[in-house]
Order: structure tokens, then C-alpha cells, then sequence
């Protein structure tokens, strides 16, 4: 009777626990609350910057849903991150092709990913689909993004109305501000490239970018004491940088 009763639980145990590709789970798991947890612990791996460990939660997420958007999308990130491209660009597609309410997102990282990868035509295009979906969160970023593909592409009109449109959805977008600024600048409008330039400093980190810029402002209004602050402050902060070698060249100062 003993022997009965062990084959019988050894039986139902074998009924509600199934291996797929060397991992197991219960049929009775909560697919979702356990895919989200999968792709969450993958996330904190990848802001560590652990590959390794973000696949291996993400290969146990996909065995449990293998059409999952989610799951795709921080595979493609994880392969970014390794340097398989060709890998990160087959599950950025896979992403992009699982309809759903993530579906805008998955195609705002496909673009971010082509325009790292020197492709700013190919990213045009999917930040164009991007900006069009009126109620996507990050639209304003995606706008910034677009500008910054219509610069690659020599398409100075076309950036600065994008990176306007991504200052009428977020007033303290520093890309924007910063690359209207230059924009302005190159156009002989030291005017407006100063207010541009205040407009950043108010809520945005000082780079060794924007602090050469404020000096180059300054130096066509009249403020002096603005490119004393930021000279002063390029120095301290990244005295071994591009653009203070390039601030001592061009107006030969210490």
C-alpha cells in the first residue's frame, strides 16, 4: 500500500510540473506575474551592466512565453549590450511584430538602436511611426531623437521643427534646448541661442557640450561673466576634455 501511495504522488507531481529546454515549471504558475519577474530581475542586471545574467532570467521568461513583446524587447537590449547585433536586431523585429500596447515602445527601441548603429535614414522612418502615435509616453524623447537623425542627415529645417515639437511636449527637454541653441547660433541668432541656452541651464546637468556652447554665446553677446562661470567651471570639472583643448585653441585663454 505504501508503494502504491508513492507511485501515485510521484505520478501527480510528474502531471503538474513539465521541463521545456532544461527549466522547469509548474502548469499551474502565473505565467505573467512569473514573466514579469523574469524580465524585471533581467532589467536590474542590464542597468549593472550583466548580459550574462539578464539572458539568463530572459531564456527562462521566453521558455515560459515565447510570443512575449516584453521578453523580446530585453533580449534585443541584452544583445545590444553583448555586441550581437544581428542578434538584437532579429528580436527588436520580433518585438515590433506582437501587437500590443507596448507595440509604439518596441519600435522607439529599434530606432534608438538603428541610429546607434550609424543608420539615421532606417530610423527616420520608425521614429516617424513613433511621433505619430499621439498618446505615447516618451513622444517628446522620440521627437528629440527624430531632430537628431534629421541633423545626421543635413536636414536642418526638418530637426529644428522636430526638436520644437519635442519642447511643446516637454519645456526642459535638454536635447532639444541644446540643439536649438546650436542651431540658432550657427544662424548668427546669438540672441536666440541665449535664450535657448538659459532655458537648458534651468533644469539641466552642465556638460563639457553646453558649457563650451555658453562660451560661445557669450562671446557674441557681451556676457563676460558668463564665459568666466564656464570657463572656470569646463575647467575644473573636465579639464581633460575635447572641449576645453578646443576653448584654449580657440580663444586662448587659461
Amino acid at each position: 500500500m505504501r508503494l502504491v501511495i508513492l507511485l501515485l504522488i510521484a505520478c501527480s507531481l510528474s502531471a503538474c510540473v513539465t521541463e521545456s529546454d532544461g527549466v522547469l515549471f509548474s502548469r499551474d504558475v502565473d505565467k505573467p506575474k512569473a514573466i514579469k519577474s523574469h524580465v524585471d530581475a533581467a532589467s536590474q542586471y542590464l542597468r549593472e551592466g550583466d548580459a550574462t545574467g539578464a539572458l539568463r532570467h530572459l531564456r527562462k521568461a521566453q521558455v515560459l512565453d515565447p510570443n512575449s513583446q516584453q521578453v523580446h524587447a530585453a533580449l534585443a537590449v541584452s544583445f545590444e549590450l553583448t555586441q550581437d547585433f544581428d542578434l538584437a536586431e532579429k528580436h527588436h523585429k520580433k518585438a515590433i511584430r506582437i501587437k500590443g500596447e507596448s507595440q509604439t515602445s518596441a519600435i522607439n527601441n529599434y530606432s534608438v538602436f538603428l541610429y546607434k548603429q550609424g543608420r539615421f535614414d532606417e530610423a527616420k522612418k520608425q521614429l516617424e511611426k513613433v511621433v505619430n502615435d499621439a498618446l505615447y509616453a516618451r513622444r517628446g524623447a522620440a521627437f528629440s531623437t527624430l531632430g537628431l537623425c534629421e541633423l545626421k542627415l543635413d536636414n536642418g529645417t526638418a530637426a529644428a521643427k522636430a526638436f520644437k515639437r519635442a519642447l511643446a511636449l516637454d519645456r526642459q527637454n535638454g536635447t532639444a534646448l541644446i540643439e536649438l541653441a546650436v542651431l540658432a547660433l550657427n544662424a548668427n541668432n546669438a540672441a536666440l541661442a541665449q535664450r535657448y541656452y538659459d532655458k537648458y541651464s534651468l533644469g539641466n546637468r552642465v556638460t563639457p557640450r553646453s558649457l563650451l556652447l555658453g562660451i560661445q554665446i557669450a562671446e557674441q553677446t557681451g556676457k563676460n561673466q558668463q564665459t568666466i562661470d564656464n570657463a572656470k567651471t569646463l575647467k575644473t570639472l573636465y579639464p581633460q576634455s575635447a572641449e576645453y583643448a578646443r576653448y584654449l585653441r580657440q580663444y586662448k585663454r587659461d
